[in-house]
């Protein structure tokens, strides 16, 4: 999910705490941990030994690769772990978006109230993974000027700039906010997402 060179890059972390809260039944980034924890020592060290015996060989072993076995080794003894959140999102979620895209990307969410940008991320995808995320302030350390430009209308702006800044093809959305909660209770519904667009409450663009 994230690749070995994830970078978080200057976020403001008001922006994603935002984000998180909007996920469905999210769960706090050390879930896992806390779950373990939890667990009859004997247990407990059965999970972890065989998941570190599986990742002994030499090499970078990336985090989806080892969180994987972790849930197996546990469904294994008859533990069933809390799912797995990246910034407070489901990692079912991320995985369905990132999987549209073979090819680096940047991807773009804009959730936007009366006054702007209410909260929104930039990530960058790899190889089917994570490989940055950020969020708007960056953009506006180097553009000040698009610091003023959050509507709907300036997605496509915001888009190119972005384009610019990483030198990636550029996936964004910009949705307001009681339309985004619509949209994610809707299970991320294509028609939702349409219906959206028809009613100018969300714009989506791709270059």
């Amino acid at each position: 999910m994230l690749n070995p060179g994830f970078r978080l890059l200057d976020p403001e972390a008001e922006q994603l705490e935002r984000l998180a809260g909007l996920a469905a039944d999210h769960e706090p980034e050390d879930a896992w941990r806390a779950a373990i924890c939890r667990l009859e020592a004997g247990v407990r060290d059965g999970i972890l030994h065989k998941t570190v015996m599986r990742f002994l060989s030499p090499g970078v072993h990336a985090a989806a690769d080892i969180n994987r076995c972790l849930a197996e080794n546990a469904r294994a003894a008859g533990v069933l772990l809390p799912p797995l959140t990246y910034f407070g999102w489901p990692e079912s979620v991320w995985e369905k978006i990132i999987s549209r895209y073979p090819g680096p990307q940047t991807l773009l969410l804009g959730i936007l109230d009366a006054e702007g940008i209410w909260a929104g991320a930039i990530a960058g995808v790899q190889d089917k993974s994570l490989d940055f995320l950020t969020t708007f302030r960056t953009l506006w350390n180097d553009e000040p000027e698009l610091a003023s430009r959050q509507s709907l209308g300036d997605c496509i702006d915001i888009c190119q700039a972005v384009r610019r800044k990483f030198g990636r093809p550029v996936s964004g959305l910009f949705m307001y906010r009681n339309e985004f909660v619509e949209w994610r209770d809707a299970n991320w519904s294509a028609e939702c997402l349409r219906r959206c667009q028809e009613g100018h409450t969300a714009v989506w663009h791709e270059w």
